[in-house]
């Protein structure tokens, strides 16, 4: 059968390519164009290879491309080395001695401190960095900003044709203005050493990989997003730290399988071992902080028919115990596992389908199902636990793709019985990136101008239900209402059955946001964004620009 044909790899780029790089959002527009077929988008990061692959396919439609595509395409082609180039290196390479300041460092050639390559083996060494600043407006309230800046290296390679490697890591900090306000860089708000131990900021990712044929194996800390969407990941998305996990993967034309079991950071624990969970952003930390163990097992299958994709997952959470060897088999069916260990632990399905009816539209969706009371379908009870998103996206004349989206998250989904089960890493939720009791449908402009970055335009409406907090009857600060808002805050006994959506304390957002970037010269960037966002009808304005060399 031909999705059974192995997929052969011309050149062996092993290593993975970071989420944060603009050649994913690249890889969408040309999928919803038609140019790719046997390809997935559900499960990233991708290996350098598979994006190569993708490229190659782009280039076979040479005629059907735009020339603002082309340019796009050429860039990339460069970058990944499907052409032929020399490196305007800043200190050694194999084939080229530049100094540090030759004129090619102003040039559109790629820009390393170290590159090597030969039949076998390729190294590639990059300094990244960038400096930013964010000016922001509240109601009535006076302007405030911050200025920050980060830096750091990339190192990724292939060694012997088989075995991949990649490790970046970086260092920042507030220059000026209010540390506040950085929070507002979802990255930031994840950092224990920003939030709680207020000091600088630091962020790692790092993996090693191995690939024999079809097979793929790693371990690493890495930012991972599964499911089919736009703008929406409702199976695992990055509002949570990176993950650490050790991977298995089948990989053929038409179809692939993957395992995953990674280590995640449980509910600290107070003296009497009874959970406390993080207030808001900060965090205990030291040497006596008590933290469960805690780990994921996810199966993903996906089908990569010429039309698009689709697929099945599921997951279980466990904790408080060592790891589990009943979930470390990469080919079973964890519902059925979790009932035999006595059904202590927190399992999901889910699935996607992304479908190309016709070149210029594409339709993605995802469905995660927490949990289900099949007598109790169609009414408000509260263990019909679930989220999904479904969109459609289309590739209009000028390399513009407008796309819209919808995505809602019921009430109690990702909670679980044992607060340590939730689905959350060091107290953040990891699946989706709407809190439950919560909705939003958002309309996407991207114009593909020319550049590896777009210009974009997005509005978005949001709905959500907030838990309910005041005093009780003794003046105690307590939960009044649960609405099934918040991942680490089960149901109890007193609430009741019926959790009706978007319950509670209202809480309705609108947002409007402009975005652009442009290269100047190649490795240099300039992005600037602004939104208004309206919260409960009061008016937030931010500003932000950015200077970058790299992305990360």
């Amino acid at each position: 059968m031909f999705f059974l044909n192995f997929i052969p790899k011309l050149h062996a780029q092993v290593e993975d390519v970071q989420v944060a790089h603009p050649v994913y959002s690249f890889l969408i527009h040309a999928e919803t164009r038609g140019f790719i077929e046997h390809f997935t988008m559900s499960s990233l990061p991708l290996q350098r290879s598979e994006i190569v692959d993708a490229l190659r396919q782009i280039r076979q439609h040479q005629t059907e491309l735009m020339s603002s595509e082309i340019i796009t395409l050429d860039g990339f082609e460069r970058e990944f080395e499907i052409e032929k180039r020399t490196n305007a290196v800043m200190i050694y390479s194999k084939t080229d001695s530049s100094q540090l300041f030759s004129e090619r460092l102003f040039s559109n050639d790629e820009k390393v401190i170290y590159h090597y390559a030969d039949n076998e083996h390729t190294v590639q060494a990059y300094l990244i960095g960038g400096g930013d600043i964010l000016i922001q407006k509240r109601g009535d309230s006076s302007m405030k900003n911050v200025m920050k800046a980060q830096g750091g290296f990339r190192v990724f390679g292939t060694l012997s044709n088989c075995f991949g490697y990649y490790i970046q890591a970086t260092n920042g900090t507030v220059l000026s203005g209010e540390r506040a306000l950085a929070l507002e860089d979802p990255q930031i708000r994840k950092n224990i050493k920003f939030t709680t131990l207020e000091s600088d900021f630091d962020f790692t990712e790092s993996h090693v990989q191995f690939q024999k044929d079809w097979f793929v194996a790693s371990i690493g800390r890495e930012t991972r997003l599964q499911g089919a969407g736009f703008f929406q990941r409702t199976l695992l998305s990055n509002t949570a730290p990176p993950m650490d996990a050790i991977s298995l993967a089948a990989k053929f034309q038409g179809v692939e399988y993957k395992f995953i079991h990674g280590s995640l950071l449980g509910v600290q624990l107070d003296s009497n071992g009874l959970p406390v969970p993080r207030v808001g952003l900060f965090a205990e930390v030291g040497a006596f902080l008590k933290l469960p163990t805690k780990y994921i097992a996810i199966h993903q299958l996906t089908f990569k028919p010429s039309w698009g994709e689709f697929g099945l997952w599921e997951s279980e959470i466990y904790s408080n115990r060592g790891i589990d060897i009943a979930y470390l088999n990469p080919f079973s069916f964890l519902k059925s596992v979790e009932h035999s260990l006595r059904d202590r632990d927190n399992s999901a399905l889910g699935a996607w389908l992304s479908y190309r009816p016709m070149k210029n539209l594409q339709i993605k969706g995802s469905y995660f199902l927490d949990d289900l009371v099949f007598s109790q379908i169609g009414t408000d009870y509260w263990s019909n636990k679930a989220a999904f998103n479904i969109g459609a996206m289309y590739s209009l004349p000028f390399g513009v793709d407008a796309a819209v989206e919808y995505a809602k998250v019921y009430p109690y989904t990702f909670t679980h019985f044992n607060i340590q089960n939730a689905t959350t890493n060091d107290g953040l939720q990891m699946m989706g990136f709407l809190k439950p009791n919560s909705d939003e449908v958002s309309l996407h402009l991207s114009w593909w101008w020319g550049n590896r970055y777009p210009f974009s335009l997005t509005v978005a409406s949001r709905r959500h239900g907030e838990n309910i907090y005041g005093k009780n009857a003794v003046g105690v600060d307590t939960l009044l209402y649960n609405a099934g808002s918040d991942v680490l805050q089960v149901r109890r006994n007193t609430d009741s059955y019926n959790a009706p959506f978007l319950a509670g304390q209202r809480e309705d957002s609108f947002l409007i946001q402009l975005a652009g970037g442009i290269e100047i010269i190649r490795g240099f960037n300039i992005q600037a964004s602004y939104r208004l966002e309206k919260v409960q009808s009061i008016p937030i304005h931010t500003a932000g620009l950015t200077i970058r060399f790299e992305d990360f």
